[in-house]
């Protein structure tokens, strides 16, 4: 089958991710379809608007579907009826041949009974994140004992956790091609999830490369710009801040870190629980940056400057963050943990620190061990600079879009054969 011929939609759910780690993986897929002059259409749901709307981009459509229709439109909201409201929409719009429908959300299965039910389309989804990375850090143990449970001993929250992975079984399961973004992704489903269908391949996430080697000049005027002195090590976090991300893991390393090295900069980019942070940044405010949310040319100058960059999940699928500062050559240290562990070698490409579990099963990670291996970083340039080469390497050779995109090509022709 030609390319042309195929009709390929992908579904976004307007949230969080989709500012983060799923938007990143959109914009993947818009220059796969850019490349390979694909039929793609983006429908993105659960928008703040009043009615269906249709914007032609240069490669690509996109159909924005609200919440509500005219103050009306399932106000009384649940996911049920809205994803069969959804198609029934979809099929005023859609009337093609080799559909394929990508989704991105693991809480699905109803939108996919109506999709099959509406048209005749094959059903392709790619497992971003799960109740058990984000709820239970990657806990398999944890969800099995939660399992084993009699219903009746199950706590509120408990009930919810089970009912969310109900959620993303049905939808792993009904679906004709499942993606996982990493093999210990993969493997900690097999390990807790009831899933039969056998339908899947494993593709990690890539990225269009945007490194742009700078001079000096530029990089001392963009530190300005900053308010960051010339000869301060840059330590750079990009990410949400909440517990799962051990960002106060980093905080507390780094405030050990400022009793040996004095010129040091923390810079910390994303949103999220700006008050705990603060509190531990207590009395180092002058040498820490809260910056929020930055566009992707404000990222790319920090990315430009930074020396060192840390990446302490206590559990991550796999990382988008950290391909990205591999892209712009920048040292890492990394938890050694889900797809980080599979991007990051010890010592070759980054410097890796294990994520523990304390004598309540809680996991952290140790900030004693995150501040000695910064400490080894910024005081030994050679390694700084061994570092940053494999890092860069590693991202050509294994991370870069081609890859991706030659993978996503065939797997959309072979699914709709």
């Amino acid at each position: 089958m030609d390319l042309n011929e195929i009709n390929l939609y992908v579904i976004d759910e307007q949230s969080l991710g989709s500012k983060y780690g799923i938007g990143t993986y959109l914009n993947q897929i818009t220059d796969v379809a850019k490349q390979y002059n694909l039929n793609l259409t983006i429908i993105k749901l659960y928008c703040g608007i009043e009615n269906v709307l249709i914007i032609d981009h240069l490669y690509y459509t996109e159909m924005q579907i609200p919440i509500c229709n005219n103050g009306s439109f399932f106000c009384d909201f649940n996911i049920a009826k809205y994803s069969k409201s959804v198609v029934f929409i979809l099929k005023k719009y859609i009337n093609k041949n080799n559909i394929i429908f990508h989704l991105n959300s693991t809480s699905s299965p109803d939108l996919m009974f109506w999709l099959r039910k509406m048209f005749s389309c094959k059903i392709l989804l790619t497992i971003h994140y799960t109740t058990l990375s984000i709820n239970l850090f990657g806990d398999v143990e944890l969800l099995n004992n939660i399992k084993s449970k009699k219903r009746l001993c199950l706590s509120p929250s408990e009930q919810e956790i089970l009912r969310s992975v109900n959620l993303e079984e049905l939808s792993i399961n009904e679906s004709d091609m499942n993606i996982f973004i990493s093999n210990e992704s993969k493997s900690k489903i097999d390990k807790s999830y009831n899933i039969v269908n056998k339908n899947f391949q494993i593709i990690h996430n890539c990225l269009k490369d945007e490194f742009v080697s700078i001079e000096q000049n530029l990089k001392k005027e963009i530190r300005c710009q900053f308010g960051i002195n010339e000869n301060t090590n840059i330590i750079l976090y990009v990410g949400r801040i909440e517990e799962l991300k051990g960002v106060k893991y980093l905080i507390e390393a780094f405030n050990e870190l400022l009793t040996v090295i004095s010129n040091c900069h923390l810079v910390i980019i994303g949103e999220g629980d700006f008050s705990s942070a603060m509190k531990l940044s207590y009395n180092r405010w002058s040498k820490i940056s809260f910056l929020g949310f930055l566009n992707r040319t404000e990222l790319n100058k920090i990315y430009s400057i930074s020396d060192v960059g840390v990446v302490p999940s206590l559990y991550e699928e796999f990382g988008y963050t950290c391909v990205e500062m591999m892209m712009h050559r920048i040292p890492l240290v990394v938890s050694d943990v889900g797809g980080l562990s599979e991007i990051i070698v010890d010592g070759y490409n980054g410097l890796k620190i294990p994520v523990e579990k304390d004598i309540h099963g809680c996991s952290h990670v140790s900030s004693y061990l995150i501040y000695n291996k910064l400490k080894l970083i910024i005081e030994n340039e050679e390694l700084r600079d061994y570092l940053a080469d494999n890092a860069r390497s590693t991202f050509i050779n294994k991370n870069g879009l081609s890859n991706y995109s030659q993978k996503m090509i065939s797997l959309y022709i072979d699914i709709n054969k």
